[in-house]
């Protein structure tokens, strides 16, 4: 039921200071709870970078199909193909055309694949460097990483980060 206290002082080494505690009792004003500070707009970066992350998604996802509809094109080339050396045997002219046309699918959909991971791994990029240039306030420890890099079995794109 009392006021709570608080001072500050500031000491020379070896000096001395009397403090005077007061705890009046609280008052009805005292019980009024304050009124919070306005808080300003924030300026922070908004929706854009979360429309970028939506076209990486659809970008990955557009290669996956991509990359499926490769694989069904190999498929029916090579069923119709005899010769498992890489070379293609054919038994007639519009199977030689046919599985011409189903290679040149394949590479065109392989093509496509490799450019819709770049679309997405820049939208991932640029939406992750928009976030953090954004201006919104945050910790300095807030941080973020995008990883592309080549592998073994094609490519590796990773996103991390903390706030």
């Amino acid at each position: 039921g009392r006021v709570p206290f608080s001072r500050e002082v500031t000491l020379a080494p070896g000096a001395t200071v009397t403090v005077r505690v007061e705890l009046p009792r609280r008052t009805a004003d005292d019980l009024v709870a304050p009124r919070p500070p306005a808080v300003e707009a924030s300026r922070g970066a908004g929706g854009g970078p979360w429309v970028l992350v939506g076209v990486a998604g659809a970008s990955f996802i557009a290669s996956g199909v991509f990359y499926a509809l490769r694989g069904d094109a190999i498929e029916a080339r090579d069923g119709l193909c005899r010769a498992p050396t890489g070379q293609c045997v054919v038994a007639s002219a519009d199977a030689a055309r046919e599985a011409a046309d189903h290679q040149d699918s394949a590479s065109t959909y392989n093509a496509l694949t490799g450019v819709a991971i770049g679309v997405g791994a820049a939208a991932v990029v640029g939406g992750v460097v928009w976030w953090l240039a954004g201006g919104a306030a945050r910790p300095a420890s807030a941080r973020a990483t995008a990883v592309i890099a080549p592998s073994r079995d094609g490519l590796f794109v990773g996103l991390g980060g903390a706030l």
